[in-house]
């Protein structure tokens, strides 16, 4: 026995990869950058690029793309960030409200 004969040529037996959303990778970025560096003052635009990516990486969409999971985790990410972006506003709100009564006591 011999080796076995050689099959057909294998080339262009995938699919090409979708071109990724721009807009997912920057809604992950944002919401990274949020939740880790900034304390969540990136969140909304997060939120805001990652829901832009969801709509380009829909199946219903024109020109669909890829980068569905980096949209998503953007989203994810986006509004766990809001949690301190709230707590450094809510502190701001008090700190103001305690200025404007040490000053008109």
């Amino acid at each position: 026995m011999g080796p076995y004969p050689a099959g057909p040529p294998q080339f262009g037996a995938f699919q090409a990869p979708l071109p990724s959303s721009g807009a997912a990778i920057t809604g992950f970025v944002l919401g990274l950058v949020g939740l880790v560096m900034c304390g969540g003052l990136t969140s909304p635009f997060g939120i805001w690029f990652s829901a832009r990516g969801m709509n380009e990486t829909a199946l219903t969409s024109r020109e669909p793309r890829g980068g569905r999971g980096l949209a998503i985790a953007g989203l994810v990410m986006s509004l766990v960030g809001l949690i301190p972006l709230f707590f450094l506003l809510l502190h701001l709100a008090v700190m103001i409200f305690g200025l404007v009564m040490a000053i008109t006591a």
